[in-house]
C-alpha cells in the first residue's frame, strides 16, 4: 500500500516546513494509520528533476528528505508511535512520470507513504535474522 501526496498540496517550492493545508493533511492520515497496530511506514521524499541549490538544500536529495523526517515529525504530532515511523529520500531518482513536462514534474513532487511487509512468514526469514543477530 502506498498512499502518494502531492508535495505541492503539503510544501511551498522549495520549503520544507508543511503550510497549513500539508498540517491538516498529514494529520488527517496519522488519524488514521494509528489504528494499523504493528504495522510499519516509511515516509519517503520525491522531487522533480530541477537542481535545487541553496545552503540549506545543496541538492533535491537534502530537499526530499527534509521534508520526509517533517512528515515523521507530523504524523508522531498526530499520535503515532515513533517506532512505527522511518524516513527515505529518494530525490530526483524514483520518478513517478516524466520530468519532460509541468504535469509530470507536478506528479514527481511528493511524499509516499509506504506500508512496510512484514517479511517475517517468508521463507528463510528465520535463518536471515539468526544471520543478523550472529554479526
Amino acid at each position: 500500500m502506498v498512499l502518494a501526496l502531492p508535495s505541492d498540496v503539503l510544501f511551498e517550492s522549495g520549503s520544507a516546513k508543511l503550510n497549513d493545508v500539508g498540517k491538516d493533511t498529514v494529520r488527517s492520515v496519522a488519524s488514521v494509520l494509528v489504528f494499523m497496530s504493528n504495522k510499519r511506514f516509511q515516509i519517503e521524499g520525491h522531487t522533480d528533476n530541477v537542481p535545487i541549490s541553496t545552503t540549506r538544500f545543496p541538492s533535491n536529495w537534502e530537499l526530499a528528505a527534509a521534508r520526509a523526517l517533517v512528515v515523521v515529525k507530523s504524523m508522531v504530532d498526530g499520535g503515532m508511535q515513533h517506532s512505527a515511523l522511518s524516513a527515505a529520500s529518494y530525490g530526483e531518482f524514483h520518478p513517478a512520470a516524466t520530468n519532460d513536462t509541468d504535469q509530470g514534474r507536478a506528479e514527481n513532487r511528493r511524499i509516499e507513504i509506504v506500508l512496510l511487509p512484514d517479511l517475517s512468514s517468508l521463507p528463510g526469514s528465520e535463518e536471515l535474522q539468526q544471520a543478523v543477530a550472529g554479526h
